[in-house]
């Protein structure tokens, strides 16, 4: 994107010279000729500015994908150590278990996301705290 950009700006650089060669030509007063170049570079700059700023707030925006711990869903599948699939926030996500099996349907919070692995636990109503954390098993 910023390439991009930047390859815009040297074009228009090399426009906006051009542009000063003709009206240099014709013999224009000099403060027309500064209104006309302050008038296109600011233009310009305008929408190069408005174009990178526009590309960093899409790359700065954090998404909710990396917001996952605390989300409660439910396993699509049985969880365990190695394997499972759950389903939060209606996508469906690769799945481990911190701490022992969870069958299919039962509800699950997410303890922490590493990549696109979600690791979970079994879920009990009123508990925000991770199971993990009251066994205080390392992870």
């Amino acid at each position: 994107m910023l390439i991009l950009a930047a390859i815009f700006f040297i074009i228009l650089l090399v426009i906006l010279a051009y542009l000063v060669l003709i009206l240099i030509s014709f013999g224009l007063p000099g403060f027309i000729l500064a209104i006309i170049l302050i008038t296109i570079i600011a233009t310009k700059a305008k929408a190069i500015f408005l174009l990178i700023y526009m590309g960093l707030e899409r790359i700065k925006k954090p998404s909710e994908y990396h917001k996952m711990e605390g989300k409660i869903g439910i396993a699509y599948t049985d969880i365990d150590e190695k394997d499972g699939w759950a389903q939060i926030n209606g996508e469906l996500w690769q799945a481990r278990s911190i701490y022992g099996k969870i069958p299919k349907g039962s509800q699950i919070i997410v303890v922490r996301k590493e990549d696109s692995i979600v690791f979970v636990e079994k879920y009990t109503r009123g508990f925000e705290v991770f199971e993990s954390k009251k066994r205080k098993i390392e992870f």
